[in-house]
């Protein structure tokens, strides 16, 4: 149901993209990332995307090099951490990715893994690695029309649609009076 109300909110918008699940995760392939990105935090069912802004093969050298290329000028006299997670079985652990591509970034910004002012995430998934360095708040709740339908009468104030907005959240379909 979310891939499908993901794919009608992104046609509806005449983006071309193509929805998947790899993971347990849902993923959109597009050529406009930033208006696919404010389509998809719309929809009800996401908690939260993150953009991808570099894939590449899980190798630790090669995750070492494109992630070096990639953040080193964002991180440049910054407080930073590098936070990975995996799916599958790698040579390496998540501790070793971080550790290795954090000192790659090493070099003129500050390691600080309580406070930091850029997060480099690495998400590897069997044989590929996913970096980004934002995470975009999405509107929660469940997809829409998992739940049944309501009817909410409209008035002329604002409570109306805050509670019709508030049980769409819930995973309702609403008709409007």
């Amino acid at each position: 149901v979310l891939k499908s109300s993901l794919g009608e909110a992104l046609t509806r918008r005449g983006l071309g993209h193509r929805v998947f699940e790899r993971g347990g995760r849902v993923f959109i392939e597009t050529d406009d990332l930033p208006a696919a990105t404010a389509v998809a935090a719309r929809v009800f069912g996401i908690s939260s995307l993150s953009p991808v802004e570099v894939a590449t093969d899980a190798d630790l050298d090669t995750m070492t090099r494109v992630c070096k290329q990639t953040f080193h000028e964002r991180v440049q006299g910054k407080r930073y951490a590098v936070r990975c997670r995996r799916q599958g079985h790698q040579a390496f652990g998540s501790m070793d990715v971080e550790r290795t591509l954090g000192g790659a970034l090493y070099d003129g910004a500050i390691v600080d893994l309580s406070n930091p002012e850029v997060t480099v995430y690495v998400e590897v998934v069997g044989a590929q690695a996913l970096m980004f360095a934002e995470r975009v708040a999405g509107a929660g709740g469940l997809p829409s029309a998992v739940q049944g339908r309501a009817v909410a009468l409209m008035s002329g104030g604002f409570d109306s649609a805050v509670a019709a907005w508030c049980i769409m959240k819930r995973g309702v379909a609403v008709d409007y009076v």
